[in-house]
């Protein structure tokens, strides 16, 4: 299964406690954050390097310590500037916050049509910044199978591993609330939902078909069909959001599902190769070069 999708359905965390952290690197087969959307909120913290990502056409440039909020709905992706730049990525149920925080205003962000604001400075807030990174470390702790012993050393609490985790989740909320409280402080939020538009909406059922079809042949035309417009409208929006042509972008996605593969099957070569939609062996091979800087083949390898 694709760590991410165009439209992402699974399911995070547990049902008391909806939440996922994603720590992402150049290792990450999605390094290049493909565009998607999803249910939830998710909150992107840059650790290092710097990365540009689009937002429903809005497009930000966040270095280390800056922090994104991204509403659910809102399409989005974006490429670090180089292989030096790691982020984390959380993705919650808003229910999260609402359930365990029975303030106004609070439900007004994720009830009621305020939104917070997309993009927080680092530098210029950082509380907010300070109270990210604080959230993902702890969050990183539990996805820890030694999390008993880390928790012991470094937080000071009981040894017992079952005990730790359920500290754990009571400490993560805290600071999520404790995050969300530092943005209301500084006024970080605005009266309008930031609701997908109808331009954005074409764009995301061409995703999607891209998504459900990608091993089959596409052409541009099946694609701009998905969407209800034009091939020339299709091309011209796809670009503007993405920087890419539809077809260019097709063959990224086919990519980033072979990474997966690559890694997480046996298949052989051919098989992966039609399995993500390439004619053949040849022209598969001839995409990851050019995409991945390596071959399919060292990719498996893994580093080293």
């Amino acid at each position: 299964m694709r760590a991410l999708k165009n439209f992402e359905k699974k399911t995070r965390g547990t049902p008391e406690f909806p939440c996922a952290l994603y720590k992402v690197d150049v290792s990450h087969p999605e390094y290049h954050m493909p565009f998607h959307w999803h249910a939830e909120y998710e909150i992107i913290y840059v650790r290092k390097g710097t990365i540009i990502i689009t937002a429903d056409e809005v497009t930000y440039t966040a270095s280390s310590g800056d922090v994104l909020v991204l509403s659910d709905g809102v399409l989005h992706g974006g490429s670090p500037e180089d292989d030096a730049c790691r982020y984390d990525c959380v993705v919650f149920a808003g229910e999260l916050i609402t359930k365990n925080a029975a303030y106004g205003t609070i439900n007004d962000i994720f009830r009621h049509g305020k939104s917070i604001d997309t993009f927080i400075s680092g530098d210029k807030y950082p509380e907010v910044s300070k109270a990210a990174e604080k959230l993902c470390d702890m969050l990183s702790l539990l996805n820890e199978p030694s999390c008993g012993e880390r928790a012991k050393s470094e937080y000071a609490v009981t040894p017992d591993q079952s005990m730790c985790r359920e500290a754990c989740l009571i400490i993560s909320l805290g600071i999520m609330l404790e995050l969300f409280g530092t943005l209301l402080k500084y006024g970080l939020f605005t009266d309008g939902y930031n609701e997908t538009n109808r331009h954005i909406q074409k764009l995301k059922s061409a995703l999607a078909y891209m998504e459900e079809h990608y091993p089959e042949k596409i052409t541009l035309a099946d694609l701009a069909e998905a969407a209800g417009v034009t091939p020339k409208y299709l091309c011209r929006s796809f670009c503007s959001l993405t920087g890419k042509t539809p077809v260019q972008y097709l063959n990224e996605y086919r990519i980033d599902c072979a990474c997966e593969m690559l890694r997480g099957t046996d298949k052989t070569m051919l098989d992966i190769a039609v399995s993500c939609g390439f004619a053949d062996q040849s022209y598969f091979v001839k995409w990851f070069r050019r995409l991945k800087g390596t071959t399919p083949k060292c990719y498996r390898k893994g580093p080293g």
